[in-house]
């Protein structure tokens, strides 16, 4: 039997005592099993990214461990914290396919489409993000930022500009 095998066995079967001894009185953990369920996408997303890495398997492996990894991790952190953040945190569904791209842009043979996809993805996220994010705040905020950035645009247009105004009277 492999090593990992064996150490892997060792912890299920560790795992699997402790919960039985929880559930039948013996221990009184406070350790809920079914928060940890997000570790089943976890698990494949870092099996595809270290086959990669370690075996040096093809690069193409980094795209579904990106996605699964960074769903994962949203979803463990949903499982914490609550899944109300959901609220903003749902446009990394779509930077988790640019993350993946991403990696398999940068490992890969580089070619400068997937880059401008990528960061399409990635882009799209942040901004979305960025307003869901504004949303909850309030629907002041977006306005009022709208309004700062709008002044100041039309500050900044006449800084340093001497203003001639003309005016023409003429009869019809």
């Amino acid at each position: 039997m492999k090593k990992k095998n064996y150490t892997f066995g060792i912890i299920l079967l560790a795992i699997g005592f402790m919960t039985l001894f929880n559930n039948l009185g013996f221990t009184h953990f406070n350790f809920a099993l079914w928060k940890f369920w997000p570790f089943f996408l976890i698990g494949p997303g870092l099996a595809f990214e270290l086959s990669y890495f370690n075996h040096n398997g093809p690069v193409g492996l980094l795209v579904p461990g990106g996605i699964l990894l960074t769903y994962g991790l949203l979803f463990q952190f949903c499982t914490f914290f609550g899944y109300g953040h959901m609220a903003y945190l749902w446009p990394l569904f779509i930077g988790a396919v640019g993350i993946g791209l991403f990696q398999l842009y940068y490992f890969g043979t580089r070619p400068k489409p997937l880059l401008f996809v990528s960061f399409g993805f990635i882009g799209f996220t942040l901004i979305s993000m960025f307003f869901a994010l504004l949303n909850l705040k309030g629907n002041f905020a977006l306005p009022i930022i709208l309004i700062a950035v709008g002044g100041m645009m039309l500050l900044n247009k006449h800084k340093g500009e001497s203003i001639i105004s003309v005016e023409y009277d003429y009869e019809e």
